[in-house]
């Protein structure tokens, strides 16, 4: 079965900010984030994205899997979740 992956506004937002911020830090970088957000949603057991300090909140509807949100657990932990 293909699953369709459908991002909200708020979280096209949080993943473009996310990669701005990390290819700033290194050429690169940001689409390396980016491959960890798209890579096959089983892999994310808790939401959690393995390599990077960023959570992702989604819903599972029939047959597809809706991304409400990217949320970095630095920023989140310091002035609580959104």
């Amino acid at each position: 079965m293909q699953v369709r992956i459908n991002y909200t506004d708020r979280s096209k937002e949080d993943v473009e900010a996310a990669f701005r911020w990390y290819e700033m830090q290194r050429g690169g970088l940001g689409s390396e984030f980016l491959d960890c957000v798209e890579y096959p949603m089983p892999t994310f057991v808790v939401g959690v994205i393995g390599r990077f300090p960023f959570s992702i909140s989604y819903t599972i509807e029939g047959e597809e899997i809706v991304i409400h949100s990217i949320l970095d657990n630095q920023e989140e932990s310091e002035k609580g979740f959104r």
